[in-house]
């Protein structure tokens, strides 16, 4: 996982899950294993959606569609 450093600079520490900690800003890469719970506040997708397989979960092997809140869109890579 990739971790918001503290300083504003818009830049990320690379950290093990075990460090993650509650209110953690953390950066995910596409088709990386989430090994906890998460709120998703952008998406490089203009629409701020993506896709989320909950096979380990659930037993589901199909791709469900999760966006984030409009609010908080804006909060991406290109910004």
């Amino acid at each position: 996982a990739l971790r918001a450093t503290p300083s504003g600079t818009k830049t990320f520490q690379e950290i093990k899950w075990a460090e993650v900690k509650v209110g953690d800003i953390l950066k995910v890469q596409s088709n990386e294993f989430l090994a906890a719970d998460l709120v998703m506040l952008s998406s490089s997708d203009e629409t701020g959606g993506c896709y989320v397989e909950t096979a380990n979960l659930d037993g589901e092997t199909n791709l469900k569609n999760r966006f984030s809140l409009k609010t908080s869109t804006h909060l991406n890579d290109a910004n």
